[in-house]
Parts: structure tokens; C-alpha cells; sequence
């Protein structure tokens, strides 16, 4: 059995701390957070996705996959994967979570790693696990501080009450355009808020932030003319104001598109028995 720290109990570091836990390790978790928590909005949990879940111990809900691949495929909310994966890590007997502890480095030696805290302290361990996001503190501890680098995309993000877009397909929607597309889908229990992003292009932003507020006037700036064939100003029907996010460091690896052309696309993810179409139709709005 070996001792490993994991530096952050978001999504990422929930998920390892399970992982690591099930193949007979002892872990401990630090979270600078009081409680369990993630700030966001939606997220698509795909049959391999939904997989790594299963094989954690947590459940899921949702069966529309389930046909086809064994396994759902589900659009939840942040939180509440957190909810999931927060219940199968309280009730493990090997994985103890430490909330409101600030981390402030780690040092690395031959065979052992210590996790440094804001009080002065240090705990060794034979490995530790960074899954502190977009700033984290093990990241720069190991390798120096890095400058994000901006991809030139950014999202706007806006939960929408399903009251007022009951007319939306239930199912996941891409609408794509040149160097732009829109998905929406609905999240949260009884799938009460639509999770509307807009991801277009930007040539200059300096703030570093996944919730900065954006305007309706900013987004309608980004549409190009045609996409709502004459159905009128699709952003006219979001209330209050989006959220944007920009594409600076390790958020633009999880959080933004990029185009790669097929060939690169087969090498990067590798040799495959074989490979089903992503899209069976297109429906024309």
C-alpha cells in the first residue's frame, strides 16, 4: 500500500482519489474549500465517461446510450458529479479529505514527495497528485511558473430556467457556423435549466477567469448574419447577464476546440479496432 496525497477535490481529484483508493492505496485529499463544491454549469458524460463512473463504485442516471454502448450517456451539472463522487469518497475507509487547507508547494525528492501548507506544515508521501486547476500550486512546484497562453477562443456561458425554452430540443444540439457553433442541452434535476455555450473567436483578452460577465451586446457582436433564418436574434432570449471564459493555459486543453485535421486527429488518440461515425444526421434549422 502506498501513501499518496492529491492536492485539490474537484471532479479530477475526487475521481483519482477513488481510483487510487480501489487499487489498495491510502489517500489523503486537501482542499482549500469548507465542503464539496464545484462552480459551473453543465457537463456531458459520455458512455466512456460514464464508465470510469462505474468502475468507481458511483451510480448515474440516464439510459439513452445504454443500448448501444452498455453504458448511458447523460448531461448533468457540475455539481452534482460532485454530489456523486463526494458520496463514494465519504464512504471510503482509505481516503481522507481535509477541507479549509491551503497548499503552498510541494517538494519533490528521490523516492517520497511532501506537500507543503500555508501554516508551515508538511506531510511526506511516496506520490502526490495535482488536480488544482488552472493554478495550480504542484504544476508550478514541479515545473516553474508558466504563462498561459491564449488560444484565441473564448465561450459564453448562460443557464437558461426551462420555462422559457420549452420549445428546445431535449437532446444535445451543436448548431455550427464558420469558426463558431452554439451547443445547448438541458441539466439538473428534472432537467430544469437550459446549459446554453457559445464559443467563438477573440483576438485579444488579458483577464484570466471562467466566470468573468459578459454582455448581450458582446455576444450578438460574435453571431454572423443568417444563422437564425429569419426565426429573429437567438441571444434576444437569454435574461440577466452570460458568463464568458477564455482560453488561457490548461483550460483551452479541456475547455476549448481546436481544429485538427483527420490524420492528426487518429494519431493523437491512437490505433482503434474500429471507429463509429459521431453523427448519423444533420437537421437543418
Amino acid at each position: 500500500m502506498l501513501r499518496i496525497g492529491v492536492v485539490g477535490a474537484g471532479i479530477g481529484g475526487l475521481a483519482a482519489a477513488l481510483d487510487l483508493a480501489r487499487r489498495g492505496n491510502e489517500v489523503t485529499v486537501f482542499e482549500r474549500a469548507s465542503a464539496f463544491g464545484e462552480v459551473g454549469a453543465g457537463i456531458q458524460v459520455s458512455p466512456n465517461a460514464a464508465r470510469v463512473l462505474h468502475q468507481l463504485g458511483t451510480t448515474t442516471l440516464g439510459d439513452g446510450f445504454q443500448a448501444r454502448y452498455g453504458l448511458p450517456y447523460v448531461n448533468v451539472a457540475r455539481p452534482d458529479i460532485v454530489d456523486i463522487l463526494g458520496e463514494a469518497v465519504a464512504a471510503s475507509s482509505v481516503i481522507d479529505v481535509r477541507f479549509g487547507v491551503r497548499v503552498s508547494g510541494v517538494t519533490v525528492e528521490d523516492d517520497a514527495a511532501s506537500v507543503r501548507l500555508v501554516d508551515d506544515t508538511a506531510e511526506t508521501f511516496d506520490a502526490v497528485v495535482g488536480c488544482d486547476g488552472i493554478h495550480s500550486v504542484v504544476r508550478s512546484s514541479v515545473l516553474g511558473e508558466q504563462p498561459s497562453r491564449f488560444s484565441n477562443t473564448v465561450a459564453y456561458r448562460a443557464l437558461v430556467p426551462r420555462e422559457r425554452v420549452e420549445h428546445l430540443p431535449v437532446e444535445v444540439t451543436n448548431r455550427l457556423g464558420p469558426d463558431r457553433h452554439v451547443v445547448s442541452y438541458f441539466i439538473g434535476r428534472d432537467r430544469r435549466h437550459l446549459n446554453l455555450v457559445f464559443i467563438g473567436p477573440e483576438e485579444r483578452w488579458d483577464t484570466e477567469s471562467w466566470t468573468e460577465p459578459g454582455s448581450l451586446d458582446e455576444l450578438r457582436s460574435l453571431s454572423r448574419p443568417g444563422w437564425s433564418h429569419g426565426r429573429g436574434d437567438g441571444a434576444a432570449a437569454l435574461r440577466g447577464q452570460p458568463a464568458r471564459a477564455n482560453g488561457h493555459g490548461a483550460a483551452a486543453v479541456v475547455a476549448q476546440p481546436r481544429r485538427v485535421p483527420p490524420a492528426r486527429r487518429r494519431a493523437a488518440a491512437g490505433p482503434r479496432r474500429s471507429v463509429r461515425p459521431h453523427s448519423s444526421r444533420c437537421v437543418p434549422e
